[in-house]
């Protein structure tokens, strides 16, 4: 019995090893370091979304909205008849939502399937926004803002008297935010109409961030980033040496983050005040995104992605090589990453989710690209189904049934509440495992019982726990030996009975 414990031990010792060397998500590897690329045909200008499953989504110029898992490989893709540069929001019911250059705005089921598409005028490369109503609203080039029902019918457009590049942002009370090319703000309500309008000096293609209070930043090429109070009253303006682009992010404090063309990554406080610059060797076009540790990741036309403290130092780099899209941070600390070559990179970091309490942490808010700030609704645990499994065997817990309906789970905890204590593969990730302890042969019991729970933790804070219980049984010697060694054992007892 000793030895066949022993003998086991080894094996399993052997497979785990094995596991971790091989396994494609780079579970060990340091931060800065890259986990896998996936290729596609062209450019990545799209920033990547972030959905139930652990999926990443993508679109490439090569007309492509991509669908991969976390381990790198594809899980479909899905053929517009144009390029996409559009980012994809993501619903609760894990519908994607797209625009294309070939004028059209896209829902995909999450197999890959289409809902539906809509028709505008002109090339689409703003991003969708998902009203807590299903709404989507979405600019187009033909000057158009437009909302688009969850069936995909039209419900109301709204005229600008520019080009759309920028993508909508809508605030608690339902006010939908966005720039046109016509170098104004627009205010726009659920209805359709007009709130009010903000002038600057140049065309806006940056998309606006809301900040908790309900004042607005934008920035402008111009070369001015703006802070704009509820009411469309200017509240300050902050100057960089370049057009402003990138769409800024906000951090707990309330700190603005965004990159101008100079070059430049500014920090800001509430009161326009710079409170640090970090120059690169490019353009920042990219939009900041922020981690739990509040670690900035940026990319630049330098070709590297930056991972960036918050006091303004730099904490690492990363090259990809090429002009780079706004990060989005999974809840697995890694950061997914689009650029210019036709690859979409996955890299290690310090971060899980984004950053708790936050207004706007990234590029239209969340890892979903949900383009809102409104109330927070908790997400919900599901630790799995309860196991009955054997001594000395690997087991794998399973939050992934675990649910949030707005902005994503940022973060999963698992805790051993009873049983003999067992030591998990790493408790703060969706599936960790954990080796089953012996039952001792000269125990009364031929089981033991292991209770798990899991804390589940939205991109708000918001929690939710479930537990699972492991039900460990004395080992039967027969299960032990393989389907073709029984095989074979049958064979002879007939031969010999």
């Amino acid at each position: 019995m000793q030895k066949k414990h022993k003998f086991k031990s080894i094996l399993f010792a052997a497979a785990f090893l094995t596991a971790v060397m091989l396994s494609p998500t780079g579970s060990y590897a340091e931060m800065g370091t890259l986990q896998w690329s996936f290729d596609t045909q062209s450019d990545i200008n799209s920033s990547p979304g972030f959905g139930p499953g652990k999926i990443i989504y993508a679109g490439s110029d090569d007309g492509y909205l991509y669908a991969i898992h976390s381990n790198g490989t594809e899980r479909w893709r899905y053929t517009a008849d144009g390029s996409i540069s559009s980012s994809p929001a993501i619903d609760a019911d894990g519908i994607i939502y797209i625009g294309s250059e070939d004028n059209n705005v896209y829902a995909i089921h999450s197999n890959g399937t289409e809902k539906w598409k809509f028709e505008t005028d002109g090339p689409v490369s703003s991003s969708p926004t998902i009203s807590t109503d299903g709404t989507i609203y979405i600019g187009s080039q033909d000057t158009y803002l437009y909302a688009i029902n969850a069936d995909g019918t039209e419900k109301w457009k709204y005229k600008t008297d520019g080009r759309i590049l920028s993508s909508p942002a809508v605030d608690a009370s339902g006010i939908i935010y966005i720039g046109s090319e016509d170098t104004h703000l627009h205010a726009v309500n659920s209805n359709g109409e007009q709130e009010w309008t903000f002038a600057t000096g140049g065309v806006i293609s940056s998309s606006p961030a809301i900040a908790s209070g309900g004042t607005i930043y934008i920035g402008s090429e111009d070369n001015l980033l703006y802070a704009i109070k509820s009411d469309g009253e200017q509240e300050w303006t902050f100057t960089t040496e370049g057009p402003v682009t990138s769409s800024p992010a906000i951090d707990a404090s309330g700190n603005i983050y965004v990159g101008s063309e100079d070059q430049y990554l500014y920090a800001l406080n509430t009161s326009g005040e710079q409170r640090w610059k970090l120059s690169t060797k490019g353009s920042i076009s990219s939009s900041p995104a922020i981690g739990y540790d509040e670690t900035i990741y940026i990319g630049s036309s330098d070709g590297y992605l930056h991972a960036i403290n918050a006091d303004g130092t730099r904490k690492w780099e990363y090259e990809i090589g090429d002009t780079v899209s706004s990060p989005v941070i999974s809840p697995e600390n890694t950061i997914y990453i689009g650029s210019k070559i036709g690859k979409l990179w996955a890299v290690e970091s310090t971060s899980a989710g984004l950053l708790r309490n936050s207004s706007w942490p990234m590029f239209h808010h969340d890892m979903r690209h949900t383009g809102r700030n409104t109330g927070n609704r908790s997400p919900t645990a599901n630790a799995g189904s309860d196991q009955t499994v054997e001594e000395d065997t690997m087991v794998t817990l399973n939050g992934s049934g675990s649910t949030d309906p707005d902005y994503g789970i940022a973060s999963y905890k698992w805790t051993q509440t009873a049983g003999r204590s067992v030591t998990l593969s790493d408790p703060n990730i969706v599936n960790p495992e954990f080796s089953t302890p012996e039952i001792d042969s000269g125990s009364d019991d031929d089981q033991i019982t292991l209770t798990f729970q899991l804390t589940v933790t939205d991109t708000k804070g918001a929690e939710d726990t479930d537990t699972c219980v492991i039900t460990v049984e004395e080992e039967d010697a027969w299960c032990f030996i393989s389907a073709a060694s029984k095989s074979r054992i049958r064979v002879l007892l007939n031969i010999i009975f």
